[in-house]
């Protein structure tokens, strides 16, 4: 049985230049904060390595508080009651991270939700048509933003 411990060793050791911060905050719950470009690595050894599954992404419009978007990725290890949560600091004058719909096909609607509601597109998605907001949506305007009128 692997314990979060044993996890956070593990993913420090083999991802250890691309984590800016790791904690294990609850037995069993991981956060760590990655640079954008280890996602799809991290996210295919979680998946295709270690048999996590992907569980959802969030997007958050931090920029008032950090300067930056922060997108969460949850994976979970359910046999294992193991979590672990990525983010990742987007830069709001870039807003483009690598989409993890290439390797975890069920991360679709999730990045692209989070493209509608705050504006970070997932670069080399699947389908990069719209989700929540309608067509005629203009393109510069996101709901979620704390900026949105």
């Amino acid at each position: 049985m692997l314990t979060g411990k044993q996890l956070l060793e593990e993913l420090k050791r083999k991802f250890e230049n691309q984590i800016i911060y790791s904690e294990e905050k609850t037995p069993g719950k991981i956060f760590i904060t990655i640079q954008p470009k280890s996602l799809t690595f991290l996210a295919d050894y979680l998946l295709n390595k270690l048999g996590f599954r992907f569980v959802i992404n969030i997007g958050t419009d931090e920029i008032p508080l950090t300067g930056d978007y922060v997108i969460s990725y949850i994976f979970s290890l359910d046999n294992e009651k193991l979590f672990v949560c990525i983010h990742i600091h987007v830069d709001p004058d870039i807003p483009f991270i690598d989409s993890i719909t290439p390797i975890i096909p069920g991360a679709n609607w999730a990045e692209r939700e989070v493209r509608d509601m705050i504006g970070v597109h997932p670069k080399n998605h699947p389908d990069p048509r719209r989700l929540v907001l309608a067509d005629d949506w203009p393109d510069d305007m996101y709901p979620l933003c704390r900026d949105f009128p």
